[in-house]
């Protein structure tokens, strides 16, 4: 399989997580390995090539002009075969370099003589896709750039990072000729008889890339080993292959930015229309206008996504539609919602409700109970029948059991309370408010720890839909976390007690919860899709590429 026939599947590999960026990382594998570009056997051997390196080096050191460290033993830098391909020699980086030079150091170059305009510095971070890019502000005048003249860049160079990321370097263009090696860069002064772009491939090729993160000294900020990077024993082809492999990397490469470009473009398009999808349902008011818009939406949806962020979106509507009434019709024979010391009349409502529904605060649903720790030194007071929820266990709608448990001789003496099934359980203290509003049904008789709290309800029938309206108003309700001065989340009594929910008549809330399951139930169906397909394409990725390799 060549490079073409590869290419040839993206289409059907695309969906893959990281497919594009897995196709770069192993057309470069190829390339330094041999196996993208046919062998021509008129090709001078770079044994020959080595030996004219050897021979101009021998005249440069006569003369006091080589500036490259004497080798040491080569190390195997992961990039040699045990079988040479014909034409090929092995050699070390440092074998194929007239120069190298560390950028100038802090002492040298200050803070303080960076300024806006001037010649560029190339630092790390201006090293990006083996492309370098200035970095805004971070320039030198004449006087500077004089004085570190030494350090200056010509056309042909390489330019690489030596702290961060192993393995990221640039060939200097013209354009770039002239400006100025900055701290934490290296300049590699390559011979004649070597193609830059060739070497950046390999230094840059995801094996050599890893041999030298292996090979990186540092904990916070790695920094590369330059005896490590000089000393490496690397393949080296024939100066004509080099350029036909740089050739046709730089074609290959170019198509895969054309197939990114096309690939996020109807991302962008899939999602906008996924969007108004959704903004169509929102708007949505008459029954008969909400069925139409649910079932495009659902039967739309595979074929606009391949990310389930949007059916999280589609649930959080399903949701919002749920609590505002317009999921389901509303029966005039249904008795108006009576709940004891609803919201005044003045008060502000966050959004329109039927008619015969009505607004209430949590506290006048039922009555709030808290929770502790018992002493963990008193082992008889943990490992019994009772569960002790704490905001980790509160990964799903409903609570049955807890990693840790209590006895009933910790009930007795410490601040926990049992809590009665059918009681709405909600985290009010916990990082994970600074996203996310926990909120479940007990099941069983438990115990919550004091990052929580219970709403035992008067009427349990209404559980389940209280349960799915704080689910829809987790927005409103986060608005009200606060945080103290060491970042922790939290929502005050008087913020969750007095939050306002709408409440339908009881049989309303029986049709609302039945709908919203039953939707809910089709987006888990779209979610396993979704998972199929992306399982399907990485396997499908997987066997194009070890095929790709196997042939070629």
């Amino acid at each position: 399989m060549n490079a073409e026939q590869l290419l040839g599947y993206f289409d059907r590999i695309s969906e893959a997580p990281g497919a594009i960026p897995r196709l770069r990382r192993f057309i470069l594998d190829l390339a330094v390995r041999g196996k993208l570009v046919a062998q021509d056997t008129s090709d001078e051997p770079a044994s020959e090539l080595i030996e004219r390196i050897e021979a101009h080096k021998a005249r440069l050191a006569g003369r006091g002009r080589l500036k490259v460290p004497k080798r040491c033993a080569r190390l195997n830098g992961g990039q040699t075969s045990s079988k040479l391909r014909r034409g090929w020699q092995t050699a070390t980086i440092a074998d194929l370099l007239v120069e190298i030079q560390t950028g100038p150091f802090g002492s040298s170059l200050h803070q303080s003589d960076y300024q806006k305009d001037g010649v560029p510095v190339v630092n790390p971070a201006s090293v990006q896709g083996e492309r370098i890019i200035p970095i805004p502000g971070m320039a030198v005048g004449p006087q500077t750039l004089e004085r570190l003249s030494t350090f200056k860049l010509r056309a042909g160079d390489i330019v690489m990072a030596r702290r961060g990321e192993m393995g990221r370097c640039a060939v200097v263009s013209q354009r770039e000729d002239g400006w100025l090696c900055g701290t934490g860069s290296l300049i590699l002064r390559v011979f004649p008889q070597i193609s830059s772009h060739f070497l950046v491939m390999l230094i840059g090729s995801p094996v050599f890339r890893h041999y030298l993160t292996g090979a990186a000294v540092g904990t916070t900020m790695q920094n590369l080993n330059q005896s490590i990077l000089l000393n490496a024993s690397i393949d080296v082809p024939p100066l004509a292959e080099q350029r036909r492999i740089v050739t046709k990397v730089h074609e290959v490469m170019a198509l895969c930015d054309r197939l990114e470009a096309a690939q996020t473009e109807r991302e962008r398009r899939r999602k906008q229309v996924a969007l108004s999808s959704l903004q169509r349902l929102n708007r949505s008011s008459a029954e008969a206008d909400l069925r139409q818009h649910v079932r495009f939406h659902l039967q739309l949806l595979p074929r606009v996504t391949n990310h389930p962020e949007c059916i999280k979106e589609l649930r959080q509507t399903i949701l919002n539609l749920a609590i505002r009434g317009l999921l389901r019709a509303n029966e005039a024979k249904d008795r108006c919602a009576e709940v004891g010391g609803a919201a005044s009349a003045d008060e502000h409502r966050p959004f329109a409700i039927p008619q015969n529904w009505t607004w209430s605060r949590l506290n006048e649903l039922g009555h709030f109970r808290g929770g502790g720790t018992p002493s963990k030194s008193r082992d008889e007071f943990w490992g019994g029948r009772i569960p002790w929820v704490s905001p980790k266990d509160m990964k799903r709608d409903y609570v049955d059991s807890a990693q840790m448990t209590i006895s009933d001789l910790a009930v007795a003496n410490s601040a926990v309370t049992i809590i009665e099934p059918g009681s709405i359980l909600f985290v009010v203290r916990g990082m994970i408010l600074s996203h996310s509003f926990p909120v479940a049904i007990a099941r069983v008789p438990l115990t919550i720890n004091q990052d929580m709290k219970a709403l035992t309800l008067r009427d349990p029938e209404c559980g389940e839909f209280v349960l799915r309206a704080l689910k829809a108003l987790k927005p409103r309700m986060l608005a009200r976390v606060q945080r103290s001065t060491h970042g922790t989340c939290r929502i005050e009594g008087p913020d969750y007690s007095n939050f306002l929910i709408p409440i339908p008549p009881l049989a309303e809330q029986h049709r609302i919860v039945a709908k919203v399951d039953e939707l809910m139930g089709l987006c888990n169906k779209l979610e396993s899709q979704l998972a199929t397909a992306e399982s399907e394409s990485q396997r499908l990725l997987e066997a194009v590429l070890h095929r790709a390799l196997a042939v070629a």
